[in-house]
This record gives structure tokens, sequence and C-alpha cells, in this order.
């Protein structure tokens, strides 16, 4: 009896930690003012084309968009409510883009250590057709050079109060700062609990005007060491387009029919040491249908792509 009540002690005692049915943990962010934080961040984008309307065959490329992203921003915690919320200050420290949107091409290098050195970009004419994809390159230009600020609560959703942060083709970068996962749970959970949620975000290259709208299923799935530190792994599972049965939203201010699938999936590391989400990487493949009007008349004309956004994220001092 003395060895199996032991070994029961033991079994507990290593259970308390987390994961028990009993034992649930409240999630959530604990800034202090005046912490100082580095938020480094990758974001590539593809667009493959599987359907070309005729008329458009030879006009758009079969890959119209490839940008891969990454930079790094110092965080400054400037004040905290009674709440809990933050406003945060921040500066680009670096900030790299290379691939093409249409008939843009991106190169694109900022390090605020040396001021002015993004590569110039090369004057290509314009055409006035595709003029509503935008200019990332210059885009990119005035957001490193203006500072963020930004809003945080407990559950680590951020709103962007000032600076160019709401770039459609980066956009989920500060939509949390636990990655494409979303907000973490408003109720206390433990190993194996799950939370939803919903969110939308811009179809890169047509300036924010239509959204993809996802659902995210997350579950506490272990604990893990990260750096020596507890972290909980959360695993994300993403559901992009209506539910079974459900139409698509129309698109407000836009006459082509729109259609989105497809899914992924990302992971998060909490650290219950520090009360924030360490690091993050996600994938998310999407199949769009695209209904165009025929400017000549008849039916419409349907145009078929892959898109494709892969991101990560990762936190230090």
């Amino acid at each position: 009896m003395k060895r199996m009540s032991a070994t029961a002690l033991a079994m507990g005692l290593a259970l308390s930690a987390f994961g028990t049915t009993q034992d649930k943990t409240e999630l959530r962010y604990s800034l202090k003012k005046g912490e100082k934080l580095s938020y480094s961040l990758q974001h590539n984008i593809s667009v493959k084309l599987d359907k070309v309307p005729e008329i458009l065959q030879g006009v758009v490329p079969e890959d119209p968009i490839a940008v891969k992203f990454e930079g790094t921003v110092e965080l400054e915690v400037t004040e905290v409510a009674a709440d809990g919320a933050a406003l945060l200050n921040g500066k680009w420290r670096t900030a790299k883009a290379k691939g093409h949107i249409m008939v843009n091409d991106i190169d694109f290098d900022y390090d605020a250590a040396k001021a002015g050195n993004e590569k110039p970009k090369k004057p290509d004419a314009e055409d006035p057709a595709l003029a509503g994809f935008g200019d990332l390159q210059d885009q990119l230009g005035k957001m490193v050079r203006t500072p963020l600020k930004l809003s945080v609560d407990r559950l680590g959703k951020v709103s962007v109060v000032e600076g160019a942060g709401k770039l459609g083709e980066i956009e989920s970068v500060f939509r949390s700062l636990n990655g494409l996962m979303g907000p973490l749970p408003k109720a206390a959970v433990a190993k194996g609990d799950t939370w939803k949620d919903e969110l939308k975000l811009g179809m890169p290259g047509v300036g924010g005007n239509v959204d993809i709208k996802i659902r995210t299923q997350n579950t506490i799935e272990a604990v893990d060491k990260v750096n020596g530190e507890d972290c909980l792994v959360i695993k994300s599972k993403f559901s992009v387009g209506g539910k079974p049965g459900e139409k698509d939203e129309p698109q407000p201010n836009v006459e082509v029919k729109i259609k989105t699938e497809g899914e992924g999936e990302g992971k998060t590391w909490f650290s219950l040491a520090q009360n924030r989400s360490i690091k993050s990487a996600s994938a998310l493949k999407v199949k769009v249908t695209a209904n165009i009007p025929n400017p000549g008349g008849g039916d419409e004309m349907e145009l078929k792509a892959v898109l494709k956004i892969d991101s990560s994220h990762e936190f230090g001092k």
C-alpha cells in the first residue's frame, strides 16, 4: 500500500503543473509599463492560377503574387490600463521583402541602423488596368518609417492605433500577438480543451476589397520546454469559407463573385513564466474561384487560383 501511495503521489505532483481535468489555467498577457520586447516575423504569400479565362490569357501571369517578407519591430510598453490592456510604441528595426505582385517587382531591404539603404525601385510603367493592385514596395517604405502604436488586450488581440500596419498583404501580422490562431481563450483551460474563433483577412493584392473568412479551432495539445521554460503548445486548425450549406457572404463594392474554401494548421507556444506567446507558426491554403463579368456580354468568366499564406513570429527581449 505504501508503494502504491508513493506512486500515486508522484503522478499527482507531475500532473499538477498542468493538464488535469480539475486544474485549469487562465491564459492572460501580463505586460508591464517600461517593458521592452523584440517582435520578429516572417510572412510568405503566393497565388498560382489554375484556370484563366481566355481573354486574360497572356495578360495575367500564372503566379501573379509571390512575396516573402521578414522583419523585426522593437516594442516598448508605454501604458497599462486597470484591465491589463496595454499601449505599445514600436519602431521597425529591419524589414526585407522580395518577390512580385503582378507587374510590380519587389526587392526591399531596410535597416534602421543604415537609414536610407533600401534598394531603389525600378521605374516600371504601370498598367492603368492593374492600378488597384498597388505598389507594395512604396507602401513598405512608408510603413517602416512610420512609428507604430499598438493596443493589446490581455488575450493578445491587437489593434493598430497609429502607423501603417494595416497593409492587406501582411495584415494578419498585426491581428494578434498569438499569430493566426487569434486571441487566447476567455475561459480557463487545461490540456485537451478547445476554443473557437473567427476572423477575416483581406485578399492579398486587391487593396483589401475582398475578405477571406477563416474559422479557427484551437486545442491545448501538450506542455513543452522552450529555452528551459514550460510552454503550452496550442494546436490550431483553420477552415476557410462558409460552413456546410452556408453561402459565401457577398463582397461589398465588388462586381466579381468570389468563393473561397480551404484549410490550414498552426502551432503557438505560450510561456507560463512570461505570460505571453513566445513563438507561432501557421500555414494556410485557400482555393479561390472568381466569376468575372464578361466585358463583351454573355456568360461570366471563371478564374480559379490557389492562395498560400505561411507565417511565423517570435518574441524576445
